[in-house]
Parts: structure tokens; C-alpha cells; sequence
């Protein structure tokens, strides 16, 4: 980070045998290869996860589920938000929400999903640099759909 702003970021899975690297300005790789997010534009087509946290209710998590089911998108939960956040940047998967994440789960990730062209949430700036926030990454041809349905604000 320069301030606030992430400039670099590193996130390595050696269960899965991934590096994912990215600096700003200069793109992002997993293995040395480009990432490039989903080019899906349809949203039955598209697939979402949506990351659980004890400090959500119940109920939050599962309107959110159920947005996302009314737009046709597959659902699924998986256990590591940096990851979650890499898959959308490396196309895997067409979109991320985390109801209440905190920034040392998303750092790296942001610059990864910059520079790979998916879109994502105003995290820094709607205060994630001091506590647990809300964060959305998806990718572009998706983007205000998923926005709407998540009832959040994107970059």
C-alpha cells in the first residue's frame, strides 16, 4: 500500500500450487500467466460466491442468496476471501460478495482484480482500511446487475 492506495499485491495458495502477483499499473498473473476477468454477460450464466462471517445474521446472508438466485446465478460459499477475491480476477468466478471482510483478507486481492478488469466495490474508501465492511468484486458484463441485486455501490 502507498497510503491508501494498493500498489502491489502477492496472495500464494501451495495447497493449490498458485502465486498470484499484481502491481498496479503493470497487470496480474497466477503463475505467470495474465489474469483476465469473466467475460460472462449473461447472468444465468454466471456464477457467484458469497463468503459467510459470524458477525452477519442469518437472515442478511440469505436475502443476499436469494437476490442472486432470482437473477439465475449459481451461489456457492468457500472459505478463504483472497481467494475468493483471485477468482474473480482470474475469471473462475463471475463474482465475490462478503457481507463483512477486513482489509488484511483483501489487500493483495485488490490490485488483482484491478488490473485483471473485473469490477469491485469502494472498499478503501467506504472505511475498510479500519474495520470489517462489506466487499463486492464481479465481472464487468455482470457488473450493475450483481451491484443491484448485492444493493451496493461499485468503482
Amino acid at each position: 500500500m502507498e497510503g491508501a492506495v494498493p500498489v502491489a499485491g502477492v496472495i500464494n495458495a501451495p495447497a493449490l500450487g498458485e502465486v498470484y502477483t499484481a502491481q498496479r499499473g503493470v497487470g496480474a498473473w497466477l503463475n505467470g500467466q495474465k489474469l483476465i476477468a469473466s467475460p460472462v454477460t449473461d447472468a444465468k450464466s454466471a456464477m457467484i460466491e458469497i463468503g459467510w462471517s459470524a458477525k452477519v445474521s442469518p437472515e442478511t446472508y440469505a436475502s443476499r442468496a436469494k437476490a442472486f438466485l432470482e437473477l439465475g446465478m449459481a451461489p456457492r460459499t468457500g472459505a478463504c476471501g483472497a481467494l475468493a477475491l483471485a477468482d474473480v480476477a482470474s475469471g473462475r468466478s463471475d463474482g465475490y460478495l462478503e457481507i463483512a471482510i477486513n482489509l488484511w483478507d483483501v489487500a493483495a486481492a485488490l490490485v488483482l482484480i484491478e488490473e485483471s478488469g473485473a469490477r469491485v466495490s469502494p472498499f478503501l474508501v467506504n472505511g475498510g482500511l479500519t474495520g470489517a465492511i462489506p466487499i463486492l468484486a464481479t465481472a464487468p458484463g455482470v457488473a450493475e446487475l450483481v451491484a443491484r441485486a448485492a444493493g451496493m455501490d461499485l468503482l
